[in-house]
């Protein structure tokens, strides 16, 4: 597989933003703005961090997409994600002005500060790591909020040939660490230490055949992530334990790919 091989392609997600914009058209929606990392890179394949500062996709119906972003991530939009026109910015959170006020004013000079406006969060933000502010849907009083999640999470029930490809490699790195998995539990091991050297090694593995085509999308301490539950004796009477609390000597165990 080419590194292009290893990431939805460009095209896909200009067809994922026209499939969008035919729901808002069938349902007279003027804009889908798009506040969760997952439905932000189901979209347009742009992948970041979320944090207390507000970021946010803007998809109008009929006008080129935009993002509304602190201005550390500036750079990092422009690189990752071409089908951005336009990405406005504000110096920090929470900052002289709040971010959601700046957004509204944003949206209000793009013309959509009356339009029906769907969204993923009516509050303007994905919230988290101690997020404190106004509602958008309070200071963008004169357009009307309605639930837009559905509009991108129905897409994803789908999934597409390059998703199937990209599962399937995804379903064979998954077997090739529960293989590790299995070679690593001892009895007499700790849980702790039997994933994480799992982890290391199925990583270790797996770069060593993709090598710079691999790119990590999400944050976490591996890519590759061997997850392991050795519950014994008292221990396995709980199903959802997270770890035992003796050491292992082989039992249940489960198994995690990150995209």
């Amino acid at each position: 597989m080419s590194s292009k091989d290893l990431r939805i392609s460009e095209a896909e997600h200009k067809t994922r933003i026209e499939e969008i914009r035919g729901e808002m058209r069938r349902s007279r929606i003027g804009a889908l703005y798009l506040t969760n990392p997952t439905r932000i890179m189901y979209t347009t394949g742009f992948s970041y961090i979320s944090t207390e500062r507000p970021l946010a996709l803007v998809i109008p119906r009929d006008e080129p997409l935009f993002f509304m972003a602190p201005q550390l991530e500036y750079d990092h939009i422009r690189g990752e994600c071409t089908l951005a026109d336009e990405v406005y910015t504000y110096p920090d959170y929470p900052g002289k002005a709040h971010p959601i006020r700046i957004f509204a004013r944003q949206m209000a000079e793009r013309g959509l500060g009356s339009s029906v406006i769907a969204t993923d969060s009516f509050d303007g933000a994905a919230g988290g790591f101690g997020y404190r502010g106004p509602s958008l849907r309070d200071l963008v009083s004169k357009a009307r909020f309605v639930d837009g999640r559905d509009i991108v999470d129905r897409m994803r029930l789908v999934k597409s040939k390059e998703e199937i490809r990209l599962l399937r490699e995804s379903a064979r790195w998954c077997e090739v660490a529960h293989d590790i998995l299995l070679e690593n539990v001892r009895s007499g091991v700790h849980d702790a230490l039997v994933a994480v050297r799992s982890s290391h090694e199925a990583l270790a593995r797996m770069l060593n055949r993709l090598g710079q085509r691999y790119v990590q999308f999400k944050i976490a301490l591996s890519p590759v992530v061997v997850g392991f539950r050795g519950q014994v004796g008292r221990g396995s009477a709980i199903p959802h334990a997270v770890y035992s609390k003796g050491k292992s000597g082989g039992a249940t165990s489960s198994l995690a790919r990150q995209e």
